[in-house]
């Protein structure tokens, strides 16, 4: 590597360089210059270290690295990873599946980043969604070590996807504003608490996996999105009665509301289509 990393990574004093004037090969080697065994991407028939373009599963467009897919490479070594190090122009970051450590620095990521996958690693700390790239489409951070808040409330317009299951945030949560254009969004696994607001979701909305965590309240069904495939919130605390004939009878899919506590009597229309799961509550259905 060039002698000027080792010099970078020594010197605290350092740290707050502006690393939009640091030329891209220095970055990619500032990025992983904490992960215990490198060669991994730094090392083969066709790669030259000094041009980080050759690097294993690194894509580049005239010169300029814009794709990292690095899954599984470090699943059997252990390491940080530095985001504030990225190279600026840089659109997909995939590296789940490994051992990486660390905080995720979500305010240092580039600017244009369309996909982050940082999925099954070891990162822990908080998140501050609001940070996300303003061009961001799908951002994953499952199974993880985070722990905190999330505020829902000033994500980027574009995101599509958003993945934050099998991690340890705590608090409620406010799903009432999210992007207009949001399809998937996985948060079960997790320690949230307080009511869950159903009335206004996204319209083309598709996936909301809220299962196995602490929410509670009633269940409001009436205004859910018609494209919803899979509503999970089995595995929560909600009680009360709640009435089904406001879905829509052409909604397909599937609503689970398994082991609950919700009691009562239940009304339907026999010509819905989705298939609600009701089991482990205490209910009459009608």
């Amino acid at each position: 590597m060039l002698s000027c990393v080792s010099a970078l990574s020594a010197d605290s004093s350092l740290m707050r360089f502006n690393v939009d004037h640091l030329p891209q090969q220095t970055l990619m080697e500032l990025f992983i210059a904490d992960i215990n065994d490198p060669s991994r991407v730094m090392s083969g028939r066709e790669v030259n270290e000094n041009d980080a373009c050759t690097w294993i599963d690194v894509e580049c467009d005239q010169g300029i690295v814009v794709k990292i897919l690095w899954q599984f490479k470090f699943n059997r070594c252990s390491g940080r990873v530095d985001f504030r190090k990225l190279p600026r122009k840089l659109r997909f970051l995939s590296i789940f599946h490994n051992q990486l450590e660390g905080t995720i620095a979500l305010d240092a990521l580039p600017h244009g980043l369309i996909v982050l996958q940082l999925g099954e690693n070891n990162f822990n700390g908080s998140l501050h969604l609001r940070d996300l790239p303003d061009d961001i489409e799908q951002a994953s951070f499952f199974e993880n070590k985070l722990s905190g808040s999330l505020d829902f409330t000033h994500l980027p317009t574009t995101l599509k996807d958003l993945q934050l299951y099998q991690n340890t945030f705590t608090g409620s949560v406010d799903i009432s504003c999210l992007p207009d254009g949001l399809q998937f969004l996985h948060i079960q696994g997790n320690q949230l608490t307080g009511r869950l607001d159903l009335t206004r979701l996204p319209q083309h909305m598709l996936h909301l996996d809220a299962s196995s965590n602490h929410f509670s309240g009633r269940v409001e069904l009436e205004n859910l999105p018609i494209t919803m495939q899979r509503l999970a919130l089995n595995d929560n605390y909600f009680y009360g009665e709640f009435d089904l004939r406001g879905l829509p009878l052409d909604m397909t899919g599937t609503i689970n509301l398994e082991r609950n506590t919700l009691e009562g009597s239940v009304r339907f229309n026999k010509h819905l289509r989705v298939k609600i799961l009701l089991e482990g509550n205490n209910l009459n259905v009608y």
